[in-house]
């Protein structure tokens, strides 16, 4: 199992100014029932989010308000290429995703894989939280891996392992951003 980790990945000004664009009242969030997407499993009940697609596979998303800060969130696609050997033929997709604090204890997302396709995938933490990353042996609950959330880390992972996040309960809030980096 391979998990590449980098804490401070990008430069703190640009850390700072997604931080503030993501956690202000005018930032367009969309609810879903499903944070995590799974098909094969049924869902719990508390694993509802929120997320802002900024690309789905090449396409741009949004109605203008926010192609500067989507530019910005693709500005970082080279330094993850160059911090982590990334080799891809084009992006999957980036997907912003926020989690609340749905309970007194963390709700575990189910395992999944972020495509079916070969990829990588590049998870950015936005803010320092509880809720952690988790990585599964396998299609298992059996857990191998735990990443806390840190502003300003990154971590990169292949198509193959099965992975979920958690639901914060000390932190109000998660938010990453996810990166599918397609081969």
């Amino acid at each position: 199992m391979t998990i590449l980790e980098k804490k401070s990945i990008l430069p703190e000004k640009m850390e700072n100014y997604i931080y503030n664009t993501l956690t202000s009242k005018e930032f367009p969030w969309y609810y879903r029932d499903n944070i995590s997407y799974t098909e094969v499993t049924p869902r719990n009940i508390n694993e509802y989010g929120f997320v802002h697609m900024v690309d789905y596979y090449g396409n741009a998303t949004g109605n203008g308000y926010l192609d500067s800060f989507n530019d910005l969130i693709k500005s970082t696609i080279p330094i993850f290429e160059k911090e982590f050997n990334i080799q891809y033929s084009s992006i999957g997709r980036i997907r912003i995703g926020l989690q609340t604090k749905v309970s007194e204890s963390s709700v575990l997302y189910k395992p999944h894989t972020d495509s079916r396709r070969p990829h990588s995938s590049v998870i950015y933490y936005v803010n320092d939280s509880d809720g952690d990353t988790i990585f599964y042996k396998g299609q298992s609950y059996q857990e191998n891996v735990r990443i806390k959330p840190e502003k300003g880390k990154a971590i990169c992972f292949n198509d193959s392992l099965f992975h979920g996040g958690s639901s914060p309960v000390v932190n109000s809030k998660r938010i990453v951003i996810n990166f599918l980096f397609r081969k």
